[in-house]
């Protein structure tokens, strides 16, 4: 397994960029597409009401995780991304403090991109 320390390749910074950014992406559009499923009715009704006011800022949230994340895998690569979602998943230990670090800071993101991308669709309701 490659060390933290070691500077990743530009390969591997591109492929740890998408891997990133995709599963921020993901975890934040899919938010209120769970919600449209579990409350169909009240999400179709009252959602076109106040799309005008509710898309822009979800966006806007969607298009900061992304770029959060797109900077993570940029800076750590490929393996380095793996390595921090191993240690978010499984509280793997690390004698490695950048990596220790970077792990709890990004275990802090995704409840946050969970929770906000719910408030911005239920404050509809």
């Amino acid at each position: 397994m490659k060390r933290i320390d070691e500077t990743p390749s530009t390969i591997e910074r591109i492929f740890g960029a998408v891997m990133a950014s995709a599963f921020a992406g993901g975890t934040a559009i899919a938010a209120p597409w769970i919600l449209a499923w579990k409350y169909p009715i009240k999400f179709f009704i009252f959602f076109p009401l106040t799309s005008v006011l509710v898309m822009p800022m979800f966006y806007v949230w969607i298009l900061i995780v992304v770029i959060y994340a797109l900077s993570a895998g940029f800076r750590y690569g490929f393996f380095g991304v793996l390595d921090i979602f191993n240690l978010i998943w499984r509280t793997g230990e690390t004698n490695d403090r950048v990596l220790r670090d970077a792990a709890e800071k990004y275990r802090v993101l995704i409840p946050v991109t969970i929770f906000v991308s719910y408030l911005l669709i239920l404050h509809v309701f």
